[in-house]
């Protein structure tokens, strides 16, 4: 081997001028701290002259405010190191006597420098010697030959020659725990970055490649060679290479399945996809559906994925448990809304002896999350009319931007009859999803689904309607009203059978969530009727008991899975995460605890007792005392005759939900304690002179106004009236009266009326003040 000097000199060039060119290009135009433009530049003195002024650590800080003098300082010859700064680096380390560890110095050492425009390369020999003399580095046999590997592994080709150049290893040719030299991960990164490479060009004469470099370097060759006969179309040759492929499987590694797997995607080899896709990463397969750009393709992977089953871990998040168990904490799109619940739905197949039709909504739902997947618009589009083909059931989420509606699909066979379930129980309700005007009366409620019937089959135009850009399939317009028009083009001609499905308005936002499941109830139903079954009250009855069945299962799960996750975090994880956890189980507690359901007072009472014993205690003043077990009833008895109620009304809720961020609601845990101590107070005062839930029917807490409703009588309006400031709003509504308090402190102006009034003639009143 050539001399260690002489040979890193010819690979890398020494100059120790400053450029203060350079320096004043990295300030100016690439807003660089002076103190790291100078180590980068060269400039020792003003390095130095940073230091002594002590604006070296004020600029630092400035953008790690964390950071100790010790921890800049260090971070300044992790800098000298990469870029080569001798006299950086002496100073560093003789005068401020800066130290790192041995495997912080050789890692700094030996990498590139990160700064594009660095026209100075690295003086690794003189620095080296001149840290060995200063015994900052033992040159320790294991540690260099960890850092050699590590480096090539890294793709770090000049770290790797400067270390032979060096003559650190006594062997060069060590392997790693996989049975690869140094020079075979040199060899894949010059693969992976396309350009041709030697091993002979790192300065080692004697290089020996072992056994399994050689193996894979053949089977980087076999795919090489694969994916230029599926780009010319060789089937005779690809006959060959699929037989070898199938018999070296188990020996290829998966960066080389994943390189082949989606060329083969993209070139529709249905054949060599077959093979591949048992043997590919399950993270990495689900990537792939963005590659597909043929229904061949797009239909085989969908069928995969299906047969060997998915999981949708972000049904696990909190954004998940806000859909699965109501809050208007987060918002979601259509896309993850429908893997929420696909999550549902393979919890309560996995989990229940239940009927195949949920097996079948399974299945419907997978192929939804999935189409949603393939970036192709066309593609996904054949593949959604090919499975209506095929009598496979829909169930997509569609509607408009600010608001999701929930359609199932299903053409029968056998009777050559298409059914359409539209489910809306938010906006616009089911008026929004019919053909004409008039055929749903005045009384009835608006929330719920209508069943289209239509005779044979619907063209491939109408799936032409679906927008399926940005992973969000559906029948999606910009506003209601072209929604509406929409409907009312595509499916002029269809029935709407004489019966609805309502049912309970929404009330939070999670339209794409709750309409979409809402359709399964409208599904189940259109299966029976495909069985002979006609569609009555007493099919919808049976169907919707079915339904709920599902829903009380997830929202059970998700109760116990929020839970879980809520203890686990309490142990493994920071207090901010634990904080985010807490938080949104009081804020669900909060806007559940007034149901009069059982089962929402069990999920409740199992939240309440999770937390904190603190926690435990602020709440116990504000929500029903059924709740607080085992504790003394601190709450309100108009609160507990759910007058209390902290959310948005349906008509008026904007979900936004085609849009992806999270978005949570501005108050702390903190500030909504406070309001609703506020409120639990004015309570109190409104108990004490008497008022019930007839005079009171509602009081609404929004941000920080309060709107109390009373009952529509004028005189007692006054009465009311007289109890707060006399520019309070007051609003007639259908007859019924609001008042509107617009900021809480207006709050405190009625409980100091409250309590004057009724200090002549009641003592001590325990008003919580």
């Amino acid at each position: 081997m050539a001399d260690s000097r002489s040979s890193i000199q010819s690979i890398l060039e020494i100059d120790k001028r400053f450029d203060e060119n350079y320096y004043n290009y990295l300030v100016n135009d690439n807003y660089l701290i002076p103190a790291e433009a100078a180590v980068i530049a060269n400039g020792l003195a003003i390095f130095k002259e940073k230091f002594e002024s002590g604006s070296l650590f004020i600029q630092r800080k400035d953008n790690h405010d964390s950071l100790t003098h010790e921890q800049i300082l260090q971070y300044y010859l992790e800098l000298a190191l990469t870029c080569g700064r001798l006299d950086i680096i002496k100073y560093l380390i003789d005068e401020l006597h800066v130290s790192l560890s041995e495997e912080k110095i050789f890692h700094f050492l030996f990498l590139h420098s990160p700064y594009e425009g660095n026209k100075y390369s690295h003086n690794i020999v003189e620095i080296y010697n001149y840290l060995k003399n200063e015994k900052e580095i033992f040159s320790e046999k294991a540690l260099i030959e960890e850092i050699f590997l590590a480096e090539a592994k890294k793709g770090h080709i000049q770290a790797v020659k400067a270390i032979i150049g060096l003559k650190l290893l006594p062997n060069i040719n060590i392997t790693d725990e996989a049975g690869h030299t140094a020079f075979f991960y040199c060899i894949l990164e010059s693969k992976k970055k396309r350009f041709s490479f030697n091993p002979e060009e790192l300065g080692a004469a004697d290089v020996i490649l072992s056994v399994r470099d050689k193996e894979i370097l053949e089977l980087i060759e076999l795919v090489d060679t694969t994916i230029l006969a599926m780009e010319d179309k060789n089937e005779e040759k690809l006959v060959k290479l699929r037989k070898v492929f199938t018999d070296s499987i188990d020996k290829i590694p998966e960066a080389l399945i994943e390189d082949c797997l989606s060329r083969a995607i993209e070139l529709n080899d249905v054949k060599m996809i077959q093979i591949l896709l048992p043997v590919c990463n399950p993270d990495l397969k689900f990537l792939m559906l963005g590659k597909v750009n043929s229904v061949e393709a797009g239909m085989v992977l969908i069928e995969h994925f299906i047969s060997t089953g998915f999981v949708m871990p972000e049904a696990r998040s909190l954004e998940g448990y806000a859909h699965r168990l109501g809050l208007n904490e987060y918002s979601a799109g259509a896309e993850q809304a429908n893997r929420f619940l696909l999550h549902a739905v393979a919890g309560f197949v996995n989990r229940t002896d239940n009927s195949k039709d949920f097996n079948t909504i399974l299945r419907a739902l997978q192929k939804t999350v999935l189409l949603n997947g393939i970036a192709n618009v066309e593609v996904a589009r054949k593949i959604l009319y090919q499975t209506y083909l095929e009598g496979d059931p829909l169930l997509l989420t569609v509607g408009w931007t600010q608001h999701g509606v929930g359609l199932s699909i299903l053409w029968d066979k056998e009777s050559n009859k298409t059914y359409l379930v539209f489910s809306n129980r938010g906006q616009g309700g089911i008026a929004s999803c019919l053909n004409a005007k008039g055929l749903i009366k005045k009384e009835e409620p608006k929330a719920g689904s209508v069943i289209y019937e239509i005779d044979g089959k619907l063209d491939e135009g109408f799936f032409t309607r679906f927008e399926i850009g940005e992973n969000k399939l559906g029948l999606f317009r910009y506003g209601k009203k072209a929604f509406e028009k929409d409907i009312r083009t595509c499916l002029k001609d269809a029935r709407v059978l004489p019966r609805f499905i309502f049912a309970a308005a929404q009330n939070y936002a999670t339209c794409g969530y709750v309409n979409t499941k809402q359709s399964i109830r409208g599904l189940l139903c259109v299966f029976s009727m495909t069985s002979g079954d006609s569609l009555s009250e007493e099919l919808i009855d049976r169907m919707s008991r079915q339904y709920k069945e599902f829903t009380a299962h997830d929202r059970n799960v998700a109760c116990s899975e929020l839970i879980e996750d809520f203890q686990r975090k309490i142990k493994f994880d920071s207090r901010h995460i634990q904080k985010e956890y807490q938080d949104f189980i009081v804020k669900l507690i909060l806007s559940h605890c007034t149901s009069d359901k059982p089962e929402d007072i069990e999920r409740t009472q199992r939240l309440f007792v999770v937390l904190p014993e603190e926690i435990q205690e602020k709440l116990a003043h504000l929500i029903p005392c059924h709740i607080v077990t085992q504790k003394a009833d601190k709450s309100s008895t108009l609160q507990n005759l759910s007058l209390f109620r902290h959310h948005e009304e349906p008509s008026t809720q904007n979900d936004c939900f085609l849009y992806s961020p999270v978005t949570v609601i501005a108050d702390s845990v903190d500030n909504l304690l406070d309001k609703y101590h506020e409120m639990n107070t004015l309570l109190k005062f409104l108990e004490s002179q008497g008022y019930t839930e007839k005079d009171i029917p509602k009081i609404v807490l929004e941000n920080n106004s309060v709107r109390i409703h009373t009952k529509p009588d004028r005189d007692f309006k006054y009465e009311v009236k007289d109890l707060f400031p006399k520019d309070i709003q007051v609003i007639n509504v259908q007859g019924r009266y609001e008042f509107v308090l617009k900021d809480l402190k207006e709050v405190n102006y009625v409980l100091n009326s409250l309590k004057s009034k009724t200090s002549d003639n009641q003592t001590d009143l325990d008003l919580g003040m």
